[in-house]
């Protein structure tokens, strides 16, 4: 039985793929040049969305935004000078607006300035107080279940102590 020998065609490349199927050697090229296009073929995980941020968001809104932030920057992995570009585009347009009105040079500051700025324009405020006595009130809906509830009441809660 004759083999079917394939020389690899890439210059200076010596491989040649060689077996008695001529589909298993073709099989075994195309195997071979993923080594030619830095390494094996690789699902890539899907385009991360950047999370955004709208005007007067409540706290728990903003947590989650800096959450999402994080993860983010982690899973695209933006160069630290283009931190404070990409973060910019997560304002929606009115946000990106006041922001840039009130500091032109808001973006030159940095990412901690303009996480600062952010989240003194995009938070609502609200009293301490007022919002102690809304999670002391806070009451499990009937159809919600318990892990629901128990998230809200964490979040809740974690708005209060951070005031």
């Amino acid at each position: 039985m004759a083999t079917t020998s394939i020389q690899c065609q890439v210059p200076g490349c010596t491989y040649k793929a060689e077996n008695a199927s001529e589909a298993v050697a073709i099989a075994m090229l195309t195997n071979h040049n993923s080594v030619h296009l830095g390494g094996a073929v690789r699902n890539r995980a899907p385009k991360a969305e950047p999370p955004t941020i709208n005007q007067d968001a409540s706290d728990e809104e903003w947590q989650t935004f800096e959450a999402d932030w994080t993860r983010y920057k982690r899973r695209v992995q933006i160069p630290d000078g283009d931190l404070a570009d990409e973060l910019i585009e997560c304002c929606e347009k009115t946000l990106k607006t006041l922001l840039l009105k009130e500091n032109p040079h808001i973006i030159e500051d940095g990412e901690t300035a303009l996480l600062a700025a952010m989240k003194r324009m995009a938070v609502f405020g609200v009293a301490t107080t007022i919002k102690r006595t809304n999670l002391m009130a806070m009451k499990q809906e009937h159809g919600q279940t318990f892990r629901e509830f128990n998230a809200h009441v964490r979040a809740m809660a974690l708005t209060c102590a951070t005031c």
